[in-house]
């Protein structure tokens, strides 16, 4: 069904993507084992243009709390330094030719419980995100109500879809949120 040039699928994909951000973000967010991905979200500045640790080298995890990140191009490994130092997350590195080594710091509870918080912030963006979709899904079907573009059974029929795609959405990240929260207190 369509509602004003959107149809569910698109809705749908739209309810996909914002999840995937947050899982994305949820990756960045160290639990018990240190993942290539929580230097994603780091801008390093190379060849007069912000880059990513990706594009300037492979990232690959030598043990539990620590990171290789392969640098391919020699310049690069001091701005990446810069870039890890000047984080928040009180990363150390060891340098090895183009070899940089990132150890992070051991989680204490407070900072377990710092991520928590960051987490459910991060999962009540999302859970907004969705929240403001669905209201202008219903705005449209609304107005295609009043302008007699659809009946009021089809109304009703449109909004218990758009319903039940945002309670689906939410679920997952409720779910999602859970898990991450388990993750960085332990709790198996």
């Amino acid at each position: 069904m369509e509602i004003r040039g959107i149809t569910v699928e698109e809705g749908q994909k739209k309810i996909d993507s914002a999840i995937k951000h947050l899982e994305s973000e949820f990756t960045a967010i160290r639990s018990g084992r240190i993942m290539p991905g929580i230097l994603d979200n780091l801008t390093i500045e190379m060849y007069n243009s912000t880059m990513s640790i990706n594009q300037l080298g492979n990232v690959s995890v030598a043990d539990a709390a620590t990171l290789v990140i392969r640098v391919w191009d020699t310049s690069g490994v001091k701005a990446i330094e810069k870039a890890i130092r000047e984080d928040d997350r009180g990363f150390s590195i060891r340098i090895d030719g183009n070899n940089l080594y990132v150890s992070a710091p051991p989680l204490t509870e407070e900072r377990r419980k710092e991520y928590v918080k960051t987490t459910k912030e991060l999962a009540e963006d999302t859970r907004q995100q969705l929240r403001g979709f669905r209201n202008k899904m219903m705005d449209r079907v609304r107005d295609q109500l009043a302008e007699s573009e659809i009946s009021e059974d089809d109304e009703k029929l449109i909004k218990a879809d758009i319903e039940k795609l945002i309670k689906t959405g939410l679920t997952k990240i409720e779910e999602l949120t859970k898990q991450k929260e388990a993750d960085l207190m332990g709790v198996k």
